[in-house]
């Protein structure tokens, strides 16, 4: 764990993936509805969801990864 990780959503993640009988559920996701109160809690959610690789955030949001035309479409949830 390191300051840019978030305990509760990477618990959260893991228990879901378990009970989802998955280790590879970010690829069984048709869409993600994810919170975000600044620009780094999205980068940082989804490294600890466990969608994109701790360090390759950048990458999957430059790449239009989470694009709606995107293999992995987000909304996100601002205030």
């Amino acid at each position: 764990m390191t300051i840019l990780t978030l305990r509760r959503p990477r618990r959260a993640a893991v228990a879901a993936y378990k009970e989802a009988g998955s280790r590879t559920l970010a690829k069984e996701l048709s869409l993600m509805e994810v919170h975000d109160c600044f620009s780094i809690t999205e980068m940082v959610t989804y490294e600890d969801l466990m969608i994109s690789p701790v360090g390759k955030v950048r990458e999957d949001i430059d790449s239009g990864f989470y694009n709606l035309d995107g293999k992995l479409p987000a909304s996100l949830m601002a205030d």
